[in-house]
């Protein structure tokens, strides 16, 4: 995994766009859109909410992450590899640290679902937040 993430971080750097075209990198892609600015604890929550996506639903983490209007970043494909393609190398670093670490961490329990703290989407009405990091609440028991 080392030796992967340190190639394609110089991929990056370089500046092939070809380097992001591999679906399994889609996780880590959506914790760097989704959670980029925080904490590498907040993007290990961001990563076990797409784990605990994939395994209530029995899908893969890039199903999960590119299903319709789940994860905001990917509503506008173009924007995402657009945002991607001005991301460093370090930045792709930290996400693939977090992917990683999500896959034995429990920082957001059963959590399938969150939202940053300036916004309440229609599914967060009248649920309590199980959780805080960063500036995302996160939830569990969300259908």
């Amino acid at each position: 995994m080392r030796i992967l993430t340190a190639m394609l971080a110089g991929l990056l750097l370089a500046g092939v766009a070809e380097a992001w075209e591999d679906d399994s990198l889609i996780p880590i892609q959506t914790i760097m859109l989704e959670a980029g600015n925080q904490s590498l604890e907040g993007q290990i929550a961001v990563g076990e909410v797409i784990r605990n996506r994939a395994l209530r639903g029995d899908l893969s983490p890039e199903s999960v992450c590119l299903a319709r209007r789940q994860f905001s970043c990917w509503n506008d494909r173009k924007q995402a590899k657009k945002r991607l393609s001005r991301a460093s190398g370090e930045t792709f670093q930290r996400a693939s640290r977090a992917w990683a670490e999500s896959e034995h961490s429990q920082l957001v329990g059963e959590s399938t679902h969150y939202h940053t703290v300036d916004v309440l989407p229609y599914w967060a009405k009248g649920h309590k937040p199980a959780y805080r990091i960063g500036r995302h609440l996160f939830y569990e028991g969300i259908k």
